[in-house]
């Protein structure tokens, strides 16, 4: 067998890729860019730019997550429902395990026991996260006062706005924790308590109305009544939103 020397191999290669068939991925000669000539003479469109990716964009997980939480349309008896996917394959899993099947059985049991060993975990990581937090707040509100310290930013959200149920485990964080919400929180309870005394007063002069047989002007009142009692009800609602029954908290 003779041994083609570097030139022979270099010259078949050359002539091979001269004589190919045109086809799949093998496009004609006049169609190849050619040496030394730009594939793309115009250059780059303006505006194209191979911008980076953000860290926390991972078009793969949108992707993921959109089919997981897709709703889908299922049969439960003569009704259909619309859950997610995530949902339905859920009820799928537990459908199987409930007729018998030993690898549903299983694979339901490993996602049940993994799952509430997961959520058990986050809640005792926020639960001590939030114990420390408290702890530290409560210290440095001693500190400033202790010190005198009047010219310091909050200290927010407020340790007795975090509460800790020791009982039942539950933790929660009420009130404002940002400056922002603070502003928010400070100027709804002040209309609100501006509210409570328009209030009474438009209670007041339609009582009155009544008592003089006003009519109209009665009914004026209920109508202005009906308005300032609905821009109460939400300013009420954002200030207990920051400001809740404590005692509630715990269930009492």
């Amino acid at each position: 067998m003779t041994k083609l020397t570097k030139k022979q191999l270099s010259n078949r290669l050359k002539h091979t890729a001269a004589n190919y068939d045109v086809g799949y991925a093998k496009p004609p000669a006049s169609g190849k860019f050619q040496k030394g000539k730009s594939g793309n003479p115009k250059g780059r469109p303006k505006g194209v730019k191979n911008k980076p990716r953000p860290a926390y964009d991972e078009p793969f997980y949108d992707i993921i997550f959109e089919e997981a939480y897709r709703d889908v349309p299922i049969k439960e008896g003569d009704k259909i429902l619309t859950i997610s996917t995530a949902a339905a394959v859920m009820r799928s899993i537990g459908l199987k395990a409930m007729k018998g099947e030993p690898r549903s059985q299983k694979l339901f049991a490993e996602i049940l026991l993994s799952t509430e060993a997961k959520k058990l975990k986050d809640h005792v990581d926020y639960f001590e996260t939030l114990l420390d937090y408290k702890r530290d707040a409560t210290a440095e509100l001693e500190r400033r006062e202790k010190h005198g310290l009047t010219d310091l930013p909050p200290v927010l959200p407020h340790p007795d706005d975090v509460i800790l149920n020791m009982r039942t485990g539950e933790a929660r964080v009420y009130g404002p924790v940002s400056e922002e919400e603070l502003k928010i929180f400070k100027r709804s309870k002040l209309i609100r308590a501006e509210q409570i005394d328009e209030l009474k007063f438009l209670n007041d002069a339609m009582k009155l109305a009544m008592a003089e047989g006003n009519q109209a002007a009665v009914d004026d009142l209920k109508d202005r009544i009906r308005r300032e009692q609905k821009v109460f009800e939400i300013l009420d609602k954002t200030v207990k939103m920051f400001e809740p029954d404590r005692a509630s908290c715990f269930g009492f």
